[in-house]
């Protein structure tokens, strides 16, 4: 969660003074008065070829949307560049996938995930929506399998996080394809859409600080990540390659194997990525815009859609 972030408007501000005073009722009843802000592609203007932008979080989409453009700009930069304004009503109208759930201002003190129905049914005092870590560990825990192929330890039934660790642990990797590869064609052909694609469907090696003998650690708060670079900028990098992790690291350091997206989900808060750092195909990515990766649309999605996306501006 964004600790930096402010309250840029009068929706904001109520929505926080809601939270602090945990009146949930009140919270989602501003919501469902407020504007909402869709973030988009500016290629997509026509509204019967619209191409939305989801969020997946361990095979759940989430359809995000945020409370005020400054909000939302920094979580989506470079995934999109421009917006629409909506509203609940219209949203819910709308809706255009029945599977997917509603994210607002994720990443945020005032983010919240839930089927977009059930926004109104807690505004009406109906329903109780639990924090969003609770939920994303109950979305883990359905979805066990679809996202995260963490290679091999069984975990131990009991509480949601426990539930997690072992949906996450017994996930059975499929047939990898060779990202590096595909990163080096995709980045010589200029094509950025690809370069995602192959990224996010990525197994990447993780250096770690300390061994880590459960993939399912990723999880915990002592998670030993292992940095680089300067304390007041700190880079973690990943490998996309045995033999590119060996060759930047030598000397033995240990190692967790996973898909980047399951690092991405529980990212540390302030650090950059960095993706082969020793390969003219790598990338390295600030702070602000790591998480939302998670954003880019899935694969599928955007073959189905046509046209380029422009980088610059937020046009409407």
């Amino acid at each position: 969660m964004d600790e930096s972030w402010q309250p840029a408007n009068d929706t904001e501000r109520a929505l926080l003074r809601a939270a602090q005073a945990d009146d949930r009722v009140e919270f989602f009843r501003i919501l469902t008065r407020a504007e909402l802000y869709l973030p988009q592609h500016s290629g997509d203007t026509d509204a019967s070829g619209q191409r939305f932008i989801t969020m997946d979080l361990f095979g759940q989409p989430f359809l995000p949307v945020f409370t005020s453009v400054q909000t939302m700009a920094p979580r989506v930069a470079g995934v999109a560049d421009a917006y629409t304004v909506t509203g609940y009503d219209e949203l819910r109208e709308r809706w255009p996938v029945a599977d997917w759930k509603l994210a607002v201002n994720p990443g945020t003190p005032l983010d919240v995930y839930l089927p977009v129905e059930a926004l109104q049914a807690a505004a009406d005092g109906e329903l109780t929506v639990p924090a969003g870590l609770e939920v994303l560990a109950e979305v883990a825990e359905t979805t066990a399998g679809e996202e995260i192929t963490a290679a091999v330890t069984d975990g131990d039934d009991g509480d949601l996080m426990a539930e997690f660790e072992a949906a996450m642990a017994r996930a059975v990797p499929g047939p990898e394809p060779d990202t590096a590869e595909l990163l080096l064609a995709a980045g010589e052909s200029g094509d950025v859409a690809g370069y995602l694609d192959a990224l996010l469907d990525a197994m990447v090696v993780l250096p770690t600080a300390r061994p880590v003998d459960d993939p399912a650690q990723v999880v915990d708060l002592d998670f030993p990540w292992r940095p680089v670079g300067p304390p007041e900028a700190p880079m973690i990098e990943v490998f996309t390659t045995p033999e590119r992790f060996q060759r930047a690291y030598p000397d033995g350091t240990p190692s967790l194997r996973a898909t980047l997206v399951s690092l991405l989900t529980v990212w540390p808060q302030g650090h950059a990525l960095a993706v082969d750092p020793d390969s003219p195909a790598g990338i390295t990515l600030p702070p602000e815009q790591v998480q939302f990766l998670l954003l880019w649309p899935a694969a599928d999605e955007d073959a189905a859609a046509s046209g380029e996306d422009t980088a610059d501006g937020w046009p409407r």
